[in-house]
C-alpha cells in the first residue's frame, strides 16, 4: 500500500498511464486474430465421397443429370443431404425409379470414401481441412491441431515470461524492490512531468522512497517462486481457487469461439457479431465492476455464459437465429468475465508475488485452452459431452469464486502478505459488526 501513496505524491494517474494503455493496444489488436484465424483457415467445407460414375466423366451416362448420378452414387445422410462419409459400392440404378423408397437404398452396400472426397469450393477455395482431408474418420485431427497450437502458445508464454524478467523495463515499484532507488526516482519524476505535476517531484527523494517502501523491500529479500503462492493459507486458498477459475474459463471460452461452424451457417457474420458484442462488453465492464464489484461481476457473467451454451443444446439446428443469439450472448458474457479477471487478479496478491501469480494463472488459462478443443474429440461417440462440459464448467467455477475468494473493490493494492492478512481481518471485523448491527435492530 506504500507505493500507492508514493504514486499519489508523484501526481497520481494521468497522461503517462493513458500512453501506456495505448501502447499496449497494438499487440492486443494483433494477437486475437491469430488465435481465431483457424475458424476460417481450417473451416470444414461441404463434402462427399468421390464416386466413379459421378465424378469420372468417361463413365457417366450422357442421358443422366448430375442430380440423378448423385442419387445412385451417394446415400442420403442424417439431414437428408448426400452423406459426407459414405458412398454406394455399386451404382444403385433402381433408385432412379420414382417409386423407390428408403428401403431400396438402406439395404444397398456402402463403403467409406476410399478414393477421397469432393469439396464444395463456393465459400472457401481451399482450407487446411480440404487440403489434408481432415473429415470423417480424420475429423479429430482438427481439434487436435488446435490443441497443439494452444500448447505452443503455453510454452511461448512460459519462455518469454522468463526472458521478460531480464530484458524488459520494469515499474518504479519493482526497481525499488530490486535495490535501484535512484532509477526508480527518475522513473517517478518522469511520470510526474508527463502527467503535468512538475511540482510533485520536489518532495520525492531517495530517502522518501526507501522509507515508504521499507516494509515491502524487507519482505521481498527472499527469492519468490510459484511455491510461495501456496505456503501461506490466505495465498493458498486464493491461488487454488483462481487456478480453477482461470482454467475453466479458458476451456469454455475456446470451446465456444473455435467452433463457429457448429453455431451458425454464416461464420463470417457470426465472427462480426462476436467482435461487436465483445467490444461492447469490454467497454461496459468498467461500469459493471463499479456497480457490482469484482467478484460478483466475474461470477455472474461466467454463469450466464455457461447457461447460454447449455441453452443452445436444446435449440434445433434449423433455428439458426436463436442459436446465434445464444452464442453471441455467451461470447459477450465471456468478454466481460475475461476483462473482470484481468482487473481482479492483481488485487488478490501482494507486489512481491503479483507477477509470479499472474504467470501461474496465465499458464492455468493456457492449459485450459489446450484441453478445450480436445473435448470435441468425443463428438462422434458422445455428441453432448462437449457442449455440456463447456456450459457446466464455468458455472461450477463461479460457485468456487463466490465461496472462497474475497471482494477487492475499493481496496488498495497490497504490497505485502501482511497487507493481505490485514484486509482479511478488516473484512472479518466488518462482517461481525454488520451482524451486531443487524441483531440490534431486532429489539
Amino acid at each position: 500500500m506504500a507505493f500507492a501513496e508514493l504514486l499519489e505524491r508523484a501526481g497520481g494517474g494521468g497522461l503517462f498511464q493513458a500512453l501506456q494503455v495505448f501502447t499496449l493496444l497494438l499487440p492486443s489488436i494483433l494477437v486475437p486474430p491469430q488465435l481465431l484465424m483457424e475458424n476460417f483457415s481450417a473451416a470444414i467445407p461441404g463434402h462427399r465421397c468421390w464416386a466413379h460414375v459421378l465424378d469420372n466423366s468417361s463413365e457417366a451416362p450422357a442421358n443422366l443429370t448430375s442430380e440423378a448420378l448423385l442419387t445412385i452414387s451417394i446415400p442420403p445422410g442424417p439431414n437428408h443431404e448426400p452423406h459426407q462419409c459414405l458412398r454406394f459400392r455399386q451404382p444403385q440404378w433402381q433408385l432412379l425409379d420414382p417409386n423407390a423408397t428408403a428401403t431400396n437404398w438402406s439395404e444397398a452396400a456402402t463403403e467409406p470414401c476410399v478414393d477421397g472426397w469432393v469439396y464444395d469450393h463456393s465459400t472457401f477455395t481451399s482450407t487446411i481441412v480440404s487440403e489434408w482431408d481432415l473429415v470423417c474418420e480424420y475429423q479429430g485431427l482438427k481439434p487436435m491441431g488446435q490443441s497443439i497450437y494452444m500448447a505452443g502458445v503455453l510454452m511461448g508464454s512460459v519462455f518469454w515470461g522468463l526472458l521478460s524478467d531480464r530484458w524488459l523495463p520494469e515499474s518504479a515499484r519493482w526497481l525499488i524492490i530490486m535495490g535501484k532507488p535512484e532509477q526508480a526516482l527518475r522513473e517517478l519524476k518522469k511520470v510526474s512531468r508527463i502527467n503535468g505535476h512538475k511540482e510533485a517531484t520536489k518532495s520525492l527523494t531517495v530517502e522518501v522512497l526507501m522509507t515508504s517502501m521499507e516494509e515491502e523491500v524487507a519482505s521481498s529479500k527472499a527469492r519468490k517462486s510459484v511455491l510461495d503462492l501456496f505456503l501461506v493459507p490466505v495465498l493458498r486458498w486464493r491461488s487454488c481457487s483462481m487456478f480453477l477459475v482461470s482454467f475453466s474459463q479458458m476451456i469454455s471460452y475456446y470451446g465456444l469461439v473455435l467452433d463457429l461452424q457448429n453455431l451458425g451457417s454464416d461464420i463470417f457474420l457470426l465472427q462480426v457479431l462476436f467482435g461487436a458484442v465483445d467490444l461492447l462488453a469490454r467497454a461496459t465492464t468498467t461500469f459493471l465492476l463499479s456497480f457490482l464489484g469484482r467478484r460478483m461481476t466475474l461470477a455472474s457473467f461466467q454463469t450466464i455464459a455457461g447457461l447460454s451454451i447449455l441453452a443452445n443444446i436444446l435449440v434445433p439446428q434449423d433455428l439458426q437465429t436463436l442459436r446465434v443469439a445464444f452464442a453471441v450472448l455467451g461470447k459477450g458474457c465471456f468478454g466481460i468475465s475475461l476483462t473482470s479477471i484481468s482487473v481482479y487478479k492483481p488485487e488478490l496478491y501482494p507486489t512481491v508475488l503479483r507477477m509470479t501469480a499472474d504467470g501461474f494463472l496465465q499458464s492455468a488459462g493456457r492449459l485450459g485452452a489446450v484441453l478445450g478443443p480436445l473435448i470435441r474429440l468425443t463428438r462422434q461417440a458422445l455428441p453432448l459431452l462437449a457442449p455440456i462440459s463447456y456450459g457446466v464448467i464455468p458455472i461450477v467455477s463461479s460457485l468456487i469464486l463466490l465461496l472462497f475468494l474475497p471482494e477487492t473493490q475499493g481496496l488498495p493494492l497490497p504490497d505485502t502478505i501482511q497487507d493481505l492478512e490485514s484486509q482479511k481481518s478488516a473484512a472479518a471485523r466488518g462482517k461481525r459488526q454488520e451482524v451486531i448491527i443487524t441483531e440490534s435492530t431486532w429489539f
